[in-house]
């Protein structure tokens, strides 16, 4: 993409947009270095974006420590750890998250689309969208799966 059309997309995104990004690791690999820079280049371009992360986590350090500097990024630490599935704390937090203005959910974690489609299908003005990083994560072809990944807009590879 040239700086051109990134340029228009940016101004195309600023003032409808306001994007929470979701990562819910203690580690810091490049799964949460990916998603720490990610939401830097996004809050340098002066759009809205919200990184929900597990509370004392490496990536809430980093971003906490790099929050100051930007005004369109907000650290929200979570200090739950969603069930595999259908987690009502997930659930309450992200209805809060919609509430907040929040427009557009990703996740660094194809793993937590069981605990944000469900949740999000009654919503279906509000994009979902995941990023996959490993080729072998799993990727079982049953009906479940197929329902969870309806309600996904866009997977990132």
């Amino acid at each position: 993409m040239s700086e051109h059309d990134l340029s228009l997309l940016i101004d195309g995104l600023k003032g409808s947009a306001n994007v929470l990004q979701i990562c819910f690791s203690h580690s810091w690999g490049g799964l949460e270095q990916t998603a720490a820079e990610d939401a830097l280049e996004i809050a340098r371009h002066q759009l809205p974006i919200r990184v929900a992360c597990l509370q004392g986590s490496p990536l809430h350090e980093y971003l906490v420590h790099n929050e100051k500097d930007l005004d369109a990024l907000k650290v929200v630490p979570v200090d739950f750890e969603p069930k595999d599935y259908l987690d009502f704390s997930m659930k309450r937090f992200l209805e809060q998250q919609l509430s907040d203005g929040v427009s557009v959910v990703h996740t660094q974690q194809v793993a937590q689309l069981w605990n944000l489609a469900p949740w999000l299908w009654s919503k279906p003005k509000v994009p979902l969208f995941a990023s996959r990083y490993l080729i072998s994560e799993n990727d079982q072809r049953n009906f479940l799966q197929r329902a969870i990944y309806s309600r996904l807009d866009a997977l990132i590879v």
